[in-house]
C-alpha cells in the first residue's frame, strides 16, 4: 500500500510540475509577443496553456483530496480563460501591427514638400501663397504631434493632437474659400492626407489600449494559475512529508524492536 501511495505521490508531483512549467514558459512568451508580435511567437505561447490545459485534463485519472479535486477544476477554468485571453490579445495584437504599416506607408509619402512644390508653380499672388503655406504648416504641425502621440502613447499627447486638430480644421475651412479654385485640389489632397495620418494615429494609440488591456488578461491569467498550482504543490509536498515521516517512523519502530529482542 505504502509504495502505491509513493507512487501516487509521484506521478502527481511530475504531473504538477509539468503543468507549472508550461505556465511559466507562456509567462515568459507574454511579454515577448507583447514587444515583438508574431504569428510564431503568438502560436508557441498558445501552445504552452493549451499542453496546460490538456495536462490538467489528465489529472482526472489520479486520485486527489476533495480540495485538490476543487483547485484542479478551478485550475482547468481558469486556463480555459487564460486561453480566451490570449486568442484576444492576438486579435488586438494584429490590429495594432496592422496600424503601424499604415502609418509606416503615409511616413513614406512626402505629401507636405510635394503640396509646396506644387503651390509654388500656381501663378499665385504673395498673400495667397502665404496663406497656402499656412496650411502646409498646419499639416507639419499635427504630424509632429501625431508622432508624439505615437512615441509616448499617452492620454494628454492624445488630447494635444485632437486640440490642435481641431482648430486646424477650422483654420483650413476658413483659408480654403479665400484661395483660387485651381488651388483646391492641391489643397484637398494634402488635407485629405493629413485627416488620414492624424485618424490612423487616434486608432493606434486606442488600439495600443485595446492591446494592454488584453495583455494585461493574459498576465491575470498566468497569475492565478501559478496561485492554484502552488496551492496543489504545497498539497502533495504536506502528504509526502507525512508519507515520509510515517516510513522514518516504522523504521525507528523495527530498530527498536530488533534491539529488545536482541537482533
Amino acid at each position: 500500500m505504502r509504495f502505491h501511495d509513493i507512487r501516487i505521490i509521484y506521478e502527481k508531483t511530475n504531473l504538477i510540475y509539468n503543468i507549472n512549467i508550461e505556465v511559466f514558459q507562456a509567462k515568459i512568451n507574454r511579454l515577448k509577443y507583447f514587444y515583438t508580435p508574431d504569428d510564431a511567437t503568438q502560436t508557441v505561447l498558445s501552445n504552452f496553456i493549451k499542453h496546460a490545459a490538456e495536462l490538467t485534463q489528465s489529472a482526472h485519472s489520479l486520485p486527489w483530496r476533495h480540495e485538490e479535486q476543487n483547485d484542479l477544476q478551478a485550475l482547468e477554468r481558469i486556463l480555459a480563460d487564460f486561453q480566451q485571453a490570449i486568442k484576444e490579445m492576438a486579435l488586438a495584437s494584429q490590429n495594432t501591427v496592422a496600424l503601424k504599416k499604415q502609418i509606416a506607408e503615409l511616413d513614406g509619402q512626402d505629401a507636405i514638400q510635394r503640396f509646396r512644390d506644387d503651390i509654388a508653380a500656381q501663378p499665385l499672388g504673395l498673400s495667397e501663397y502665404q496663406r497656402a503655406d499656412d496650411i502646409a504648416y498646419l499639416s507639419a504641425a499635427l504630424k509632429q504631434l501625431a508622432s508624439v502621440l505615437y512615441q509616448s502613447d499617452t492620454d494628454d499627447a492624445a488630447k494635444a493632437l485632437d486640440t490642435r486638430y481641431q482648430a486646424a480644421q477650422h483654420a483650413y475651412q476658413a483659408v480654403l474659400p479665400t484661395l483660387p479654385a485651381e488651388t483646391h485640389g492641391l489643397l484637398d489632397a494634402l488635407w485629405r492626407y493629413t485627416q488620414r495620418y492624424v485618424a490612423l494615429h487616434q486608432e493606434h494609440h486606442n488600439a495600443m489600449a485595446t492591446l494592454k488591456k488584453t495583455e494585461n488578461s493574459v498576465k491575470v491569467g498566468g497569475d492565478k494559475s501559478s496561485a492554484v498550482i502552488k496551492s496543489l504543490i504545497a498539497s502533495i509536498k504536506d502528504q509526502n512529508d507525512r508519507l515520509a515521516y510515517g516510513s522514518a517512523y516504522i523504521t525507528l519502530v523495527i530498530g527498536a524492536i530488533a534491539v529488545l529482542i536482541g537482533c
